[in-house]
């Protein structure tokens, strides 16, 4: 089963993924050329703002 869910504040706030049901912590590569201080290759963390919530707080990088 799967969820939509938006990402809140760093380099992706305001997008919108589809991941599994039920995940707490997700890791994103980045893909925008708006913020030059992070490469592409980075892997971003991404965590549930809360239980049953749908919005993912940025939380740094791998």
């Amino acid at each position: 089963m799967t969820e939509f869910v938006e990402l809140y504040g760093g380099p992706c706030d305001g997008e919108v993924r589809m991941i599994e049901f039920d995940i707490d912590t997700i890791l994103v590569h980045h893909t925008s050329n708006k913020y030059k201080h992070i490469s592409k290759k980075d892997v971003l963390i991404y965590k549930r703002k809360e239980k049953d919530s749908s919005v993912f707080e940025y939380d740094g990088k791998l």
